[in-house]
């Protein structure tokens, strides 16, 4: 996952709307507690930004190359 991909929360597909968030990652933002994984800032498509969105969180739709 890089800045730029398209992404939807993990469990994007399930029934609920809830689950149901695509978003672009904006950057990869540093965590004290990510050894093993990654965190980053992502820009939902309802505007919103979040912000410690955990790899393991994020399918990617669409990478950019």
């Amino acid at each position: 996952m890089t800045k730029g991909d398209l992404v939807c929360l993990s469990r994007c597909g399930e029934l609920s709307d809830e689950y149901n968030m695509l978003g672009v990652i904006i950057e990869q933002v540093g965590n004290k507690r990510a050894v093993d994984n990654r965190v980053f800032r992502v820009w939902w498509t309802d505007g919103t930004v979040g912000n410690n969105v955990w790899d393991y969180d994020l399918k990617v739709m669409d990478e950019t190359r």
